[in-house]
């Protein structure tokens, strides 16, 4: 089955579903409307002020409110790299908390941590989950979304309770949509496409669905095994089957792509073709061969008009650092 390509994410803190072990810890699970309401407010309090100061690019403020073991992940100056890389997405307003849990339990975990299935039923749904734990008596999670220049993010928070004070134990930063679109309308767009035959779209569609539906190593949702599963049953074209890079091959030329996903521009959603090629002399000379590219493309796949605006070209060099983009959007891609 072709691995496509996922959305870059950024995280920072402790632990994951897959390092948990097995423990004699016994919990339970509680919604926002099961918690008291001083444990809500202070919940909800502590995830607005961090993630405000994440998403403002403030190091200290941010730090501050991190654990002691997550202090020792990682340094303030590496938290503040992950943060100015998000700052650029900005900047950032209407933060809202999407979500509040919390689990409590008591017992011995033979780890420092396991994992707690908080799913009320079988259904493969963004409502049930299943999350890291701790051995303390009381944990919590919360999603906080806000508005970026181009796209809404999620910030995937786990907390614990220190000293009478929630602090983060860990947490994520992801893109929450893609050119204005949840993962619910993305998931049904790749159904469309999949019963529709249009496997090359089918294939970016579950990647970026499956990018916008996965939060956190520590929080692992319904809807990701549901989509998971989905794109298991999908087939990719031919011409992009096993381990990049795949040679496509026309009138126009030979390329080796390295990889395809989606971009979101203005708005709207792109498809990006990223090739390798040998040094070029200058601008016109790679602008000429992303165009190339861009035009066997189009006659080969057709389909993915039906889907995305436009077609963007990346060219590396070879074993270079040199790079150049191209964007053409459908009505320029037809006249070409």
């Amino acid at each position: 089955m072709q691995r496509w390509p996922l959305i870059l994410t950024m995280l920072f803190g402790l632990s994951s579903l897959e390092a948990c072990g097995p423990s004699s810890f016994y919990y339970n699970c509680h919604g926002a409307e099961e918690i008291d309401a001083t444990t809500r407010s202070a919940v909800t309090s502590e995830s607005l002020e961090f993630t405000k100061a994440a998403f403002a690019g403030d190091t200290l403020q941010a730090f501050g409110h991190l654990t002691e073991e997550a202090k020792k992940v990682a340094t303030a100056e590496q938290l503040g790299n992950i943060l100015q890389n998000i700052k650029t997405s900005g900047p950032y307003d209407e933060l809202s908390v999407e979500r509040v849990m919390t689990v409590t339990g008591r017992g011995h975990m033979q780890q420092e941590s396991s994992v707690a299935d908080c799913a009320k039923d079988a259904s493969l749904t963004e409502s049930n989950v299943r999350v890291a734990i701790s051995n303390v008596p009381e944990q919590a999670y919360a999603l906080v979304s806000a508005k970026g220049s181009q796209e809404r993010w999620v910030a995937t928070l786990w907390l614990i309770p220190k000293g009478g004070k929630w602090q983060i134990q860990s947490f994520q930063i992801t893109i929450g949509r893609a050119a204005g679109k949840p993962v619910g309308e993305i998931v049904a767009l790749a159904r469309q496409e999949n019963s529709r035959g249009h496997t090359l779209n089918t294939g970016i569609l579950y990647a970026a669905a499956a990018s916008l539906a996965a939060r956190a190593p520590f929080y692992h949702t319904g809807l990701e095994d549901a989509i998971q599963k989905e794109t298991q049953q999908a087939s990719a074209p031919e011409e992009f089957r096993g381990n990049p890079p795949f040679n496509l091959k026309g009138s126009t030329g030979s390329f080796a792509l390295v990889r395809l996903n989606s971009i979101a521009i203005n708005g709207k959603l792109y498809l990006v073709l990223a090739q390798e090629v040998p040094p070029w002399k200058d601008s016109k000379e790679i602008e000429q061969k992303n165009r190339a590219l861009i035009k066997l493309f189009a006659e080969r796949f057709p389909e993915y008009s039906s889907v995305f605006a436009g077609l963007v070209t990346e060219a590396t060099e070879h074993a270079g650092t040199n790079g150049w983009r191209t964007v053409l959007d459908n009505s320029a891609i037809s006249g070409h």
